[in-house]
């Protein structure tokens, strides 16, 4: 039986969980150039970087850090990358908004071993150690993780994965999130479902409100562990 603790206003389930400490980034120069960096690392021209920096010094809201798209004006990008630490491809959305700032979420394309059936390759992950057979992979310390610009996150994952048996995340800990120009609350790191099942995949998450400026938001991290594979989601 889990038992669930809240320290301050931080919920999380005690058996799957270790917290580091919240920090948020109010400083408004320092945020701005972390910013300015995330733009560039993903090609957004110099012309249009000035004109958000303008906009943001003026105090207007920035498209994709109010993440609302009810026009339905954004573009979606996707492309491939190729991991500086893992060496492995990614496959990376990017979500264009009209003002041209943007939101991206990198997911890693699994690799295969086509040589032996049996054998289930160990998946790339960042950090962690991988202990790998005939028949299964085991994940220790992965590190799960997203973010947008404004704002990241993190947590870690032991998780296995059982040719011939149902997959499981052994626990989910050690979150970590950084919201730039703002703070967040409500954190909630969750090991939803331990166990595959014949309809749902293992199950770990991480939720929280972000507050920019005057309003807030929930956002979520999710793992999912099952048919000998793994993936992450998230609305960052």
């Amino acid at each position: 039986m889990l038992a669930f603790v809240v320290v301050g206003n931080l919920s999380f389930a005690e058996e799957n969980s270790k917290s580091n400490s919240p920090h948020g980034v109010t400083d408004e120069k320092v945020t701005l150039n972390h910013l300015v960096d995330f733009w560039k690392s993903y090609g957004v021209s110099q012309s249009t970087i000035q004109k958000l920096v303008k906009k943001w010094n003026n105090g207007l809201a920035i498209d994709a850090l109010k993440g609302d798209d009810s026009q339905g004006t954004a573009t979606i990008q996707t492309y491939g990358k190729l991991d500086p630490i893992s060496g492995n491809n990614q496959k990376v959305t990017k979500k264009v908004y009209p003002d041209g700032s943007i939101s991206v979420t990198t997911v890693e394309v699994p690799k295969t071993d086509n040589t032996n059936p049996n054998l289930i390759s160990p998946l790339s992950v960042t950090g962690g150690t991988v202990t790998s057979g005939t028949g299964y992979t085991i994940h220790h310390g992965a590190t799960v993780g997203t973010g947008n610009g404004a704002v990241t996150c993190s947590f870690k994952a032991d998780f296995e994965n059982i040719n011939g048996a149902y997959d499981l995340i052994d626990r989910i800990y050690s979150y970590d999130i950084v919201v730039w120009g703002g703070s967040y609350s409500d954190v909630e790191l969750k090991l939803v479902r331990k166990y595959e099942t014949s309809t749902y995949k293992a199950h770990g998450m991480l939720r929280f409100q972000a507050i920019i400026g005057p309003t807030g938001a929930t956002q979520h991290l999710d793992l999912y562990v099952g048919k000998n594979t793994y993936y992450s989601s998230t609305n960052i």
